[in-house]
């Protein structure tokens, strides 16, 4: 008896109540928005009367979203559309329930994905560019089963933004890189997008090639003077501004002639001015290939002159950039007195005159005062003068000289014996019976009586 009370049991629960279920049509993956269809097919031993259901499970949620009720062995098409929350791995789950609540059978579908991915198919041209170039975009854009969709391409490339539409299984978009993009690296972010919330992004990095668009060059000063220097900064800047590191060319012009000129790294230039450059307005000017800046400045005028003692002689040198058309002199200071010797001097720039004291002074030491102020003591002077100079020892005999003695010399002796010389010689000749021209002799004569000797 006992054991025909389990055997009904174990009848009403398994065996006759159904054969199997099949649910069909359960795809691998789906998008946010698409409908899964799926199709339960359903063999029982007899007919009977139920509920049909279907749940689905997913990664962080569930829920019933299938009843109908009818006639159990019947086919049914519990389809449900994806929504956000359905992200991650689910599972189908049909059951069948009797009219007593009892469960006569239930089925789990194969799990299958839900994404709101797209798969983007891309071919991107040539990653390098230059500013103004036009990369081109193609390809195509799948749903998370490779089948192609339709949808929407934005891009960003240097806070820039374009739109495309994509209506077909292929796309191809040229995408113009703006002209004042900095070089280098830039980051390309390409964002598709569906009707229904799925999305994919992709990231392309592009190189950018640098443009050189401008230069700069700024001096730090417009008004210079010779033997300052010229001190320059030098810019070349690419398409967004930035400094490249180049080598330029520099010139330096004057009414269109050239005074320097150069190949020079971009960055600090300094040029020393000297006295060989005329007073004026000049043009400072850089360039690479067809870019170029210029700076205006100019060249004050300087008058001046530099003196020193070198090897027994007064060197007076023009170290201005004009003529120098002025009257110098030099003090020679020896025992008995000063003497000032004035020279008017015209001198170009960077030209010199030189006036050897050893073939104007006596053999000594002396102290010698150069125009400019400077004093040098015991300068040792030979005498190197000829015959006639030395015979007027108290004259200098410097060739355009105004010469000034500061204090009383033996300078009427000197004269007087100069000019005995020049009568004995006269006399000399005359005796020799050479010819001498009687206004020269009577010349002679006549300065000779005239000749006043004052004792000192």
């Amino acid at each position: 008896m006992k054991r025909e009370a389990l055997l009904l049991a174990f009848l009403m629960l398994v065996p006759f109540s159904f054969s199997e279920i099949n649910i069909l049509g359960i795809k691998q993956a789906y998008n946010i928005g698409e409908d899964i269809l799926p199709r339960v097919n359903i063999s029982l031993e007899e007919e009977t009367e139920g509920f049909r259901t279907a749940k689905i499970e997913c990664s962080s949620f569930s829920r019933s979203y299938y009843v109908e009720q009818g006639i159990l062995s019947e086919s049914f098409l519990p389809s449900l559309k994806t929504f956000s929350e359905m992200l991650g791995r689910c599972t189908l789950i049909v059951q069948l329930e009797k009219q007593d609540s009892s469960i006569l059978g239930e089925k789990r579908s194969d799990a299958f994905e839900v994404t709101e991915k797209l798969i983007p198919g891309l071919d991107i041209g040539v990653k390098a560019l230059n500013p103004s170039d036009t990369l081109n975009i193609e390809g195509s854009l799948y749903n998370a089963r490779q089948e192609p969709v339709k949808g929407m391409l934005s891009a960003r490339l240097s806070d820039n933004d374009y739109n495309y539409v994509i209506d077909d299984e292929k796309f191809s978009f040229g995408l113009e890189i703006p002209s004042d993009i900095e070089s280098g690296e830039n980051k390309l972010l390409l964002t598709f997008e569906d009707n229904k919330g799925n999305y994919a992004d992709e990231l392309v990095l592009l190189e950018i090639m640098p443009k050189p668009t401008s230069m700069e060059a700024a001096l730090d000063d417009d008004l210079y003077l010779p033997y300052e220097e010229i001190n320059a900064q030098i810019f070349l800047l690419d398409q967004a501004g930035a400094s490249l590191d180049r080598e330029i060319a520099i010139s330096i012009t004057k009414d269109k002639e050239s005074i320097y000129s150069a190949n020079h790294s971009v960055g600090i230039f300094k040029y020393p001015l000297d006295n060989i450059l005329e007073p004026g307005e000049y043009a400072f000017s850089v360039s690479y290939g067809g870019i170029s800046a210029e700076e205006k400045f100019s060249i004050a005028a300087l008058q001046q002159i530099d003196n020193r003692l070198e090897d027994q002689k007064a060197v007076i040198t023009n170290t201005g950039n004009v003529d120098y058309e002025n009257r110098t002199s030099i003090i020679i200071v020896r025992k008995d007195g000063e003497i000032v010797v004035e020279k008017k001097v015209s001198l170009k720039p960077d030209e010199s005159y030189k006036i050897d004291l050893s073939k104007e002074m006596p053999e000594g030491n002396y102290s010698v005062v150069l125009p400019k102020g400077e004093k040098i003591d015991n300068v040792h002077v030979e005498d190197n003068r000829n015959i006639f100079k030395k015979a007027s020892s108290g004259l200098s005999s410097i060739a355009g000289n105004f010469v000034r003695v500061t204090k009383k010399s033996n300078a009427g002796l000197s004269i007087l014996i100069f000019f005995l010389v020049v009568i004995v010689g006269l006399a000399v000749l005359q005796y020799y019976g050479l010819p001498v021209l009687p206004a020269v002799k009577d010349g002679a004569m006549s300065i000779y009586k005239k000749i006043k000797i004052r004792k000192q």
